[in-house]
C-alpha cells in the first residue's frame, strides 16, 4: 500500500529543506543552486497554501488524492509554522487551535493527535502520546512567528516532562502519555533530549530567520547556563523574572530589569545591535567601558546613560555605540 494523500508535515519539511539549502548555497557562493532551491520552495509554498489550507478549521490539513481534505488534526499539522509558510493572519488562527485544551493544549503537551480524535485514547505510537520531535519542531515554528510567550510555555512543559523521568528514574524516554505525563516506549531514546534542548534554547539559540537570539518572555525562576559557544563567543546567561545577566567571553556585558527577547543580536567592538521584544518597558545596563552610549532606536538617535538604557514595550530595532 502507498499513501493516498498529500501530508502537511512532509511537504512543510521539504519546503524548509529547500529554504535552508538555498541559504547554504548562497553562503558557498553557489548562486545558481540558491536560485533553484528558492524557486522550488516558492512553488511548494504556493501549493501548500492553495491546496492544504482549510479555512473552516483554520489549519493546514492533509489532502486526499481525490480532492477531499482530512479533518483529523495532529501535532505535525503545525509544521508549516517552522517552514514559514502561513501569513501572519493564518498563523494566528493556527495558534487558536494549538491553545484549545479540547484539542492540543493542557497540562501535558503536545499530543500527537487531537484530544478529540477517536485514536487519542490509544496512547500508542502517534496516537495521542507526546513525542519530542513534534514538540521541538512546533517550538521552533512558534519562535519563528514571534509567538514567544507560547513557545516559552511549550518549552517549560516539555522540560518538565523530561525531568520527571530523569529525576525519578534517570531515563530519557521515547514518548509520554498525554493524560498522565508518564514516560513510555524506549527507556533511552536518542531524541529524548529534544525536550531539554527547548529549555536551553529559551536562553540562547541561532536560526536562519532570527540570527543570534537570546532570552525569553517567560523566564523560569533564577536559572543559568554557562559555556555555550555560538558565533565564536562563549556565553553565560542568567534568566529570572526580575531580569537577565548576559556574560560574553567571561565578562558581564548586559543586564536587564525585566524579561525580553533579543533577536539578530550582534556584539562587535564598541557596538551592540539587536531587535528587542518585551511586554513591559525595560531598562538595560550595558558594560562597554563608557558612561554614556549613543542609542539608535527605530531610526531615532540620542545619547543615553550606559547604566540606564530605557526601552519601551513592544518590538524595536536598536544599536548602541560607545561614545569616543
Amino acid at each position: 500500500e502507498t499513501f493516498d494523500l498529500e501530508p502537511v508535515d512532509l511537504n512543510s519539511l521539504l519546503a524548509l529543506d529547500h529554504e535552508c539549502l538555498a541559504l547554504m548555497a548562497e553562503r558557498l557562493g553557489l548562486s545558481q543552486k540558491a536560485v533553484l532551491h528558492r524557486a522550488m520552495r516558492a512553488r511548494l509554498t504556493d501549493r501548500i497554501n492553495d491546496q492544504l489550507w482549510d479555512d473552516t478549521l483554520g489549519m493546514y490539513v492533509d489532502r486526499y488524492w481525490d480532492g477531499r481534505r482530512s479533518d483529523r488534526l495532529a501535532a505535525s499539522n503545525f509544521y508549516p509554522l517552522l517552514a514559514g509558510i502561513p501569513t501572519a493572519e493564518r498563523a494566528e488562527r493556527m495558534l487558536v487551535t494549538l491553545l484549545d485544551e479540547a484539542k492540543f493544549w493542557g497540562r501535558y503537551i503536545l499530543p500527537t493527535i487531537s484530544r478529540g480524535d477517536p485514536a487519542f485514547s490509544d496512547q500508542q505510537y502517534w496516537r495521542g502520546t507526546i513525542w519530542p520531535p513534534p514538540n521541538y519542531l512546533t517550538y521552533q515554528g512558534l519562535r519563528r512567528y514571534r509567538f514567544d510567550a507560547v513557545a516559552g510555555e511549550l518549552a517549560a512543559r516539555s522540560v518538565d516532562l523530561f525531568l520527571r523521568s530523569w529525576h525519578d528514574y534517570q531515563t530519557c524516554r521515547e514518548n509520554y502519555d498525554s493524560r498522565t505525563g508518564e514516560g513510555g516506549g524506549q527507556v533511552y531514546q536518542s531524541w529524548g533530549p529534544l525536550f531539554a534542548l527547548t529549555g536551553i534554547e529559551e536562553f540562547i539559540d541561532s536560526t536562519p530567520w532570527d540570527g543570534l537570539r537570546v532570552g525569553t518572555l517567560t523566564p523560569p525562576p533564577a536559572s543559568k547556563i554557562k559555556n555555550v559557544v555560538l558565533n565564536g563567543r562563549r556565553w553565560d546567561i542568567l534568566l529570572s523574572p526580575d531580569g537577565y545577566r548576559i556574560d560574553v567571553d567571561g565578562k558581564g556585558l548586559l543586564y536587564s530589569t525585566g524579561p525580553l527577547v533579543l533577536r539578530q543580536l550582534v556584539v562587535a567592538a564598541g557596538q551592540i545591535s539587536a531587535e528587542t521584544l518585551s511586554i513591559e518597558p525595560t531598562s538595560l545596563a550595558v558594560n562597554m567601558l563608557a558612561s554614556e552610549l549613543h542609542l539608535t532606536i527605530d531610526g531615532q538617535e540620542r545619547d543615553v546613560p550606559a547604566q540606564d538604557v530605557r526601552l519601551p514595550a513592544g518590538t524595536h530595532r536598536i544599536r548602541l555605540t560607545r561614545k569616543t
